[in-house]
């Protein structure tokens, strides 16, 4: 192999039947892209968990409390068109100012 042939034009260069499967496989493994971006996303997450003031956490309770933030992340699109369904606009924006979420009302 030259400093010009990658691994995958190495391995398209093979014309034996009896590495079909090899040479499908190392081509799988070449296609992967190394990235960190789900490890980066779980960190954030869990910085966001065990920040400053929750130094304390053992980590049983940590990955609990992680488990059931990625639940409620992965499912708020089924649950939340449902909710305000049979709700009014007021009441909508009451559970709101109620909840402190919303910005042209200050907590008090």
């Amino acid at each position: 192999m030259d400093a010009t042939e990658t691994p995958c034009t190495w391995w398209f260069s093979i014309e034996d039947n009896f590495l079909k499967d090899e040479d499908y496989l190392a081509l799988k493994l070449f296609s992967i892209t190394p990235h960190a971006a789900g490890c980066e996303r779980v960190w954030s997450s869990l910085g966001w968990l065990y920040g400053k003031r929750r130094t304390r956490l053992g980590l049983d309770k940590i990955e609990n409390m992680y488990k059931l933030s990625a639940y409620c992340h992965a499912n708020a699109k089924k649950e939340l068109p449902f909710y305000g369904i049979e709700k009014s606009t007021e009441e909508i924006h009451q559970i709101l100012v109620d909840a402190h979420l919303n910005p042209d009302q200050r907590p008090p």
